[in-house]
């Protein structure tokens, strides 16, 4: 594949390779180039903006494997590996201290990813995830971006038809710039979300949904407090199953 943008005439290629194995493997390697031109609000924001903004260049390079092994219909595991290294020339950034946006030099990023899916039966599933992200960089250091990450998913499906599905996520401590070159570590937090729908009628779903469910106090981002527990409520309406 092969994209030539209309202004600048760069060439962004990508390539990749999948091999099937025995046990039911997957191999990929994949290899690509892209370029994020700056948007007219990194360009002309009359408080954060920077005219002088170049296009952020990225070579990304990766290498998976994935298994999939069904023991029956409904029980199964999927667990996937990758490794990963991105070589970025002018980063697009905006300065937590200014608040201007500029171009990062140069950042090497290199890390890995893992995943198990599993189903243990036709009412439940889910899935864990690992990640570990490090980097080498020309520029400042790279601000608010956690190095380690776990995640988890559970589905489940009761006989009525209810869904429940929760989400658990927990982020490593990570740097911010509270004042101009001077840093500080960001704690690490631990957010929870889920979600529960019940079907009343053939085209009629009720559905509870609970942000940050332990009510969790943490930051994102380096002055910006995330929002407490939210608890939503609402239907989904299924015209398709309906007509059906």
């Amino acid at each position: 594949k092969v994209d030539v943008s209309q202004g600048e005439g760069m060439v962004c290629p990508m390539a990749s390779v999948t091999k099937e194995l025995p046990s039911s493997i997957t191999a990929r390697i994949g290899a690509s180039r892209s370029i994020s031109f700056p948007t007219l609000n990194n360009l002309y924001s009359r408080s954060s903006g920077n005219p002088d903004l170049e296009p952020e260049v990225t070579w990304k390079y990766e290498l998976s494997i994935e298994q999939f092994r069904a023991f029956s219909t409904h029980r199964y595991l999927n667990p996937e590996i990758a490794v990963f290294y991105n070589d970025i020339r002018n980063q697009i950034d905006k300065s937590a201290w200014t608040g201007i946006y500029r171009n990062l030099l140069g950042i090497n990023t290199w890390g890995v990813e893992t995943t198990l899916g599993w189903g243990a039966n036709r009412w439940l599933s889910g899935s864990v995830a690992f990640g570990w992200l490090d980097w080498s960089t020309e520029s400042p250091i790279i601000l608010e971006t956690p190095h380690y990450k776990i995640s988890s998913r559970l589905n489940c499906k009761l006989p009525l038809g209810t869904r429940i599905n929760l989400e658990f996520s927990w982020f490593s401590k990570r740097q911010a710039e509270v004042m101009s070159n001077y840093y500080e570590y960001l704690p690490d937090y631990f957010v929870a979300h889920g979600n529960i729908t019940q079907p009343i009628s053939s085209w009629v779903d009720v559905r509870v949904e609970a942000r940050n469910i332990f009510d969790a106090n943490y930051e994102e981002e380096y002055g910006y407090p995330c929002e407490g527990r939210v608890i939503l409520g609402g239907f989904n309406l299924n015209f398709q199953r309906a007509v059906k």
